[in-house]
C-alpha cells in the first residue's frame, strides 16, 4: 500500500478535542492510525482491515512504532465490527471509486472501490460508534462528499469543517476534507481550502506546514 497524499492530508487534518478512543476504518498499511497515535499521545488507536495483505502490512508498521502499546490492530469490516465502547474519533479514507472501470489487482480493487464498503455503510457505522461529541473525519472526491454530506445529515451526524483540496492553484478542487459529529455545531460551518503543490514537486506553504510533523522530505 503505498502511502498517498489522501491518507497524509486526512491523518495531519482530522481533530477532537483530546481523544482518548480513535478508530481508523480501513486502515491499509496503518499510516492514518500513527499519524494519530503520534498527534494525541493520550488516545488508544483501533485500526479496522479486512485485507489479508494489509493487515500484515499495518501489524509491522505497528511493531515498529514507538507507540505500540497505543496500537490495536483488528481484522473485522465494519459493519461486523462489534466493540464495547464508542470512539471519540473516527478516521475514513474511504473506497472512492463508484461505477467505474476496476483494476484488475483484487487488493487495489478492494481498497479503492466501494464493494467493500458503501458511503451509506460509513454513515450509519459512524452514527452508532461514535461517542457523544464524537468527530468522524473523512476524504472523499467532491461528488461523493456532497453525496456523503447527505447520508450523515439523515444518520444524524452535523457537519462542522469542510476544507477543499486543490492540486495546484489553477486546478479546480478534487477532494474535501470533512468533518461531522453528532453535536450540533455551535457557530457556522468553518469552511477551508488548501493547495498541494504550487508547481511540480513544490508543495505549498499550507500543505508543508500541516505536513511537516509526518514527511521527511518537502
Amino acid at each position: 500500500m503505498k502511502v498517498g497524499t489522501d491518507a497524509i492530508l486526512l491523518g495531519a487534518w482530522a481533530a477532537a478535542v483530546e481523544p482518548k478512543r480513535i478508530l481508523d476504518i480501513g486502515t491499509g498499511s496503518g499510516i492514518i492510525a500513527l499519524m494519530l497515535a503520534q498527534r494525541f499521545p493520550a488516545a488508544h488507536v483501533t485500526a479496522l482491515e479486512i485485507d489479508s495483505a494489509a493487515c500484515d502490512q499495518a501489524c509491522g508498521n505497528f511493531a515498529a512504532a514507538p507507540f505500540c502499546d497505543r496500537l490495536t490492530l483488528t481484522r473485522s469490516a465494519v459493519q461486523d465490527f462489534r466493540p464495547n465502547a464508542q470512539y471519540d474519533l473516527i478516521v475514513c479514507n474511504p473506497p472512492w471509486f463508484q461505477n467505474s472501470l476496476k483494476p484488475t489487482d483484487a487488493a487495489r480493487t478492494m481498497a479503492r472501490h466501494n464493494d467493500s464498503l458503501s458511503l451509506e455503510e460509513l454513515g450509519a457505522a459512524a452514527h452508532w460508534l461514535l461517542s457523544r461529541g464524537g468527530a468522524l473525519n473523512v476524504i472523499l472526491p467532491i461528488e461523493q462528499a456532497m453525496t456523503f454530506t447527505a447520508i450523515a445529515t439523515e444518520h444524524e451526524l452535523h457537519c462542522h469543517r469542510i476544507c477543499a483540496v486543490r492540486p495546484t492553484p489553477t486546478l479546480p478542487p478534487k477532494r474535501q476534507l470533512l468533518e461531522f459529529s453528532n453535536r450540533p455545531p455551535e457557530q457556522d460551518v468553518c469552511d477551508q481550502e488548501i493547495v498541494i503543490e504550487v508547481t511540480r514537486h513544490l508543495y505549498s506553504d499550507e500543505y508543508s506546514q500541516l505536513a511537516k510533523e509526518f514527511l521527511l522530505k518537502l
